[in-house]
């Protein structure tokens, strides 16, 4: 009998603590977050343009985001890893970037990276 009990009252300890360890709070702790501005080679802020994180392993688009007027930017809930990041306009027309650190950017857990970005402009054409 005392040893079932035993057995029961560590089933439930278990339980417990796998529960805690699963709970929304703690997953929101194993994920991170990149955040800053697009400007371009004038240092005009970049409204509306979008904002892609690619794993820099598999080379896979993870997420896109649209900056707010202002070129600001803030991606969250990415999984620890390593990244780079994109910048399109219009959704088709992929930017160069000529600063910021858009390539490896390491992202730990529970972290926000803050990466200014510098875009290049295109020639207008006659």
């Amino acid at each position: 009998m005392k040893a079932t009990l035993l057995k029961l009252v560590l089933l439930l300890a278990a339980l417990s603590i796998s529960g805690q360890l699963f709970s929304c709070d703690k997953l929101e702790q194993i994920t991170g977050a990149i955040a800053g501005q697009v400007i371009d080679d004038k240092g005009v802020p970049m409204g509306y343009t979008s904002v892609a994180v690619v794993d820099a392993e598999t080379g896979a688009e993870v997420t896109r985001q649209t900056t707010n007027n202002e070129g600001g930017y803030f991606i969250n809930e990415l999984k620890a890893g390593t990244y780079n990041l994109e910048v399109w306009v219009m959704g088709t027309e992929k930017m160069e970037i000529t600063s910021g650190n858009d390539t490896n950017v390491r992202l730990g857990i529970g972290k926000t990276e803050t990466i200014d970005l510098t875009v290049k402009m295109p020639e207008k054409k006659n």
